[in-house]
């Protein structure tokens, strides 16, 4: 810019204004701060319409530095001005203007719902160089009065620079924001914002029902990614509610590392259910090491809730290690501990599970409840894997015993569709347990086989049964 020229007199700058070049009506402002403003603002105020651009926005910019609160229905005029180089220098300006001048100005526009969109977004951008709490103040005001998502989205993004709580608290309700370019402006300004600042209204949220608002929550926080966050959710997981515990635990799943993962096994032992639940979903699906070791370590607790709890996770990693130390674990467990490694076991429902689950069938102590857990079973995998030990003579009975606790016309078809298949080994114990099982309901399998096998000795076998059936009635 030029330099001013403080030797001329008013009247000369005046006519200087008027009727020389550009250059020289752009000195000619450029030394009106030499005078007094009431001396001058009728000409900065023409400035303000002249036709050329940057006489305009030279103005704008003298008026913002020197003017009272006169200048400012010019200034917010200009910001609809077609040259972005102007309407620029009409936020300068207005940002200069004394926050003391121009914030009850701006309170007296923005005070009713509505309004000019773009008017109230270029007033939010100069309300944001204020450093003031009271500009924040507005700027929340003006997001509350705002039905414009752009406007609102705008004033997040200003509010995201300022470290105030007021501001925080207004970026946090504008979680549950119905449109989600709000909402997403939220929560990358808190995701900005310095732990410190969030994280204590963050806590509270995470205990709040809304869905959209502790879901967004959870990611801010796993953004944020310090020590500050795993301690604020081992308090939670401590005496939170369960929603908070529930979010909490997401919370240190999505931080992955072997601190947090040692803040989330402490709710293998929650009183509630959900939150075990959870907690063991989260375990069993983390791929980090350290898992594996916290868990065994949790098999030596002497809490109950604890131990089980660790135990069924075991069973739900579900890897050739986690199934090999739940067997070597079963054999001298007391029965309450044998029982729910039975229970993962029947979860796994694989024929290693189920062979184990047949070995206890005859224990008097256990019996009536591997019972009932075979009741649980994949019933179509359950009877396959169990028809299949009837060839061997270990635990015969029991397999007989936990094949007469399934689907009986299931159990027969499989039976029966076995031992007509070419080359399946002890047809005759294949025979007999669905003679056996089936009683008169096994006739007319039986009949259908003696019709079309052509061994004399397996034909012999269902002449016996057959007879056998009829004779009991």
């Amino acid at each position: 810019m030029s330099k001013p020229v403080p030797q001329q007199s008013l009247e000369q700058l005046v006519k200087l204004f008027q009727t020389g070049t550009l250059a020289e009506r752009h000195q000619a402002l450029m030394a009106l701060p030499n005078h007094a403003f009431d001396e001058i603002k009728d000409l900065l105020f023409d400035a303000l319409k002249d036709n050329n651009h940057k006489i305009r926005s030279v103005a704008a910019k003298l008026i913002g530095k020197l003017g009272d609160e006169t200048v400012i229905p010019s200034l917010l005029h200009l910001l609809y001005d077609d040259s972005w180089i102007t309407r620029n220098s009409a936020q300068d300006a207005l940002a200069q203007v004394s926050p003391r001048i121009a914030l009850p100005a701006f309170r007296g526009i923005l005070s009713s719902p509505g309004g000019d969109a773009a008017l109230r977004k270029n007033i939010a951008v100069v309300l944001a160089r204020y450093d003031s709490s009271a500009a924040t103040d507005l700027l929340i005001q003006l997001f509350g009065n705002s039905n414009d998502d752009e406007l609102k989205s705008t004033i997040i993004e200003l509010l995201g620079k300022r470290q105030e709580e007021r501001a925080v608290d207004c970026l946090i309700d504008a979680l549950s924001d119905q449109s989600w370019n709000v909402r997403n402006a939220a929560i990358r300004a808190l995701i900005a914002i310095e732990t410190g600042a969030i994280l204590s209204r963050a806590k509270k949220e995470l205990a709040n029902p809304n869905r959209l608002v502790h879901l967004s929550v959870v990611e801010i926080l796993i953004r944020h990614a310090d020590d500050d966050v795993i301690d604020a959710m081992s308090d939670i997981l401590a005496q939170g509610s369960t929603v908070a515990k529930l979010n909490a635990i997401s919370v240190l799943a999505g931080l992955n590392s072997d601190d947090s993962v040692s803040m989330i096994i402490s709710g293998l032992s929650d009183q509630n259910i959900s939150v075990r639940r959870r907690t063991m979903e989260v375990l069993s699906s983390s791929k980090l090491p350290v898992v594996f070791s916290m868990l065994k370590r949790c098999l030596k607790s002497e809490n109950w809730t604890l131990k089980q709890s660790a135990i069924r996770t075991i069973g739900q990693i579900g890897s050739e290690e986690a199934i090999n130390l739940l067997e070597e674990m079963i054999q001298d467990a007391p029965v309450p501990v044998k029982l729910v490694i039975l229970e993962v076991f029947a979860g796994i429902s694989s024929r290693r599970s189920i062979r184990l689950l047949t070995r206890f069938i005859s224990l008097p102590e256990l019996g009536p409840d591997v019972i009932r857990i075979i009741r649980t079973l994949d019933q179509e995998r359950a009877v396959t894997h169990l028809v299949s030990f009837l060839g061997e003579p270990d635990y015969l009975a029991e397999t007989i015993t936990a094949l007469s606790e399934l689907e009986r016309p299931r159990v027969l078809r499989y039976l029966a569709a076995k031992i007509a298949t070419p080359g399946t080994p002890a047809v005759s114990q294949l025979l007999q347990t669905l003679g056996k099982l089936g009683g008169k309901d096994a006739v007319p399998y039986l009949s259908k086989l003696r019709d079309a096998n052509m061994n004399t000795d397996v034909n012999k076998t269902i002449d016996g049964l057959l007879a056998a059936i009829q004779k009991a009635g």
